[in-house]
């Protein structure tokens, strides 16, 4: 007998009753607990609500658990962040006439700024749709709402600045 931890687990199967997942706690009304294929085990967390991105458990709808797309939505929503406030520096910077940036490091930032967005936007989008199952809805929300937000700004950059014929003056 094999025996998964719920980090194991990858959405491959999704249409398989047996395969691992998080099934109503047969013990405690309210809770799940992780069925790995052939029994449950000790892992157990307070139910969501149905279609709740934040339950009344907020430190577990944060937490990815074995969402893996969750999880790297989350940490793509670190990157975002950071990508997004150094492309902005750098182009205000630019923009004000400060002039200490070559127009490649502009465009670099811009790059690094869009791409951290649309990947980080992948993986939330994907940790929704997989969160009923294997938790994580709050981060996979909030990564995705903040790529979608922020990523606006560096991609309207990119598309004038090709709009433009990539000449910055």
């Amino acid at each position: 007998m094999t025996l998964h931890s719920p980090a194991d687990i990858d959405d491959d199967h999704e249409d398989d009753p047996s395969r691992p997942g998080w099934q109503p706690d047969p013990e405690r009304d309210g809770w799940e607990r992780w069925w790995d294929g052939e029994r449950y085990t000790r892992w157990v967390h307070k139910s969501p609500r149905p279609g709740a991105a934040f339950d009344p458990n907020w430190k577990r709808a944060f937490w990815p658990g074995p969402n893996r797309d969750a999880r790297i939505a989350r940490y793509g929503l670190v990157g975002t962040l950071a990508t997004f406030f150094v492309q902005a520096w750098i182009t205000t910077a630019e923009v004000v006439g400060l002039g200490f940036v070559e127009p490649p490091v502009i465009v670099a930032s811009i790059v690094a700024a869009s791409l951290a967005a649309v990947i980080t936007a992948f993986y939330g989008y994907r940790g929704m749709k997989r969160a009923d199952r294997l938790g994580g809805r709050a981060s996979a929300v909030a990564a995705l709402t903040v790529a979608v937000v922020l990523g606006a700004t560096p991609l309207s950059f990119l598309l004038a600045y090709a709009l433009m014929g990539f000449q910055l003056y």
